[in-house]
């Protein structure tokens, strides 16, 4: 269970590994809850517009990095610049000349589809917490204190641990 508040900040967080009781004021979700996601990976930079950024931010993403004549105004996604990292250069993510108006979901989509043994769970892990280190932002994680940008990303197969294709993300907060 996570209790947010009315900042998205993460107030509380509760495992239930035997099961979970209603409590008033609950809402109950399906899908794999994670923080939002940083675009950030690849050491070339692209000239995004302002379609392209809609489209990242409709796609997951709070955080995109490599841009060049972009402004976020403070707005969502952020765009940092100048982000590399060695542990960033997942064929996913890493955005080339021909896929980089793709937000990251959709290219981890198209990925799974030719790949369907790839490591999903590490990617996602990849562009959370560790775009996140490496960019040197405080995003990324599911912690108390956190303001993430939760994302529930339903149509996966939980039970299976299998990517069945994106199905549909949703803001949390």
């Amino acid at each position: 269970m996570v209790e947010l508040g009315a900042d998205g900040r993460i107030l509380s967080l509760e495992l239930h590994p035997e099961g979970l009781r209603e409590r008033p004021g609950m809402e109950l979700l399906g899908g794999l809850l994670l923080p939002g996601l940083l675009d950030v990976a690849g050491s070339a930079s692209f000239v995004f517009g302002g379609r392209d950024l809609n489209r990242h931010y409709a796609g997951g993403t709070y955080v995109l990095g490599g841009c060049t004549e972009a402004e976020s105004m403070g707005a969502v996604p952020l765009v940092v610049k100048g982000v590399e990292s060695e542990m960033l250069q997942a064929p996913v993510l890493r955005r080339r000349q021909e896929n980089f108006q793709l937000p990251l979901l959709s290219r981890l989509d198209a990925y799974m589809a030719v790949h369907p043994e790839g490591d999903w769970l590490g990617i996602l892990h990849a562009a959370t917490a560790l775009a996140a280190e490496a960019a040197g932002l405080e995003l990324g994680r599911v912690e108390v204190g956190a303001c993430p940008g939760l994302l529930l990303l339903k149509g996966l197969d939980l039970g299976g641990m299998k990517w069945r294709g994106r199905g549909a993300i949703l803001r949390v907060r």
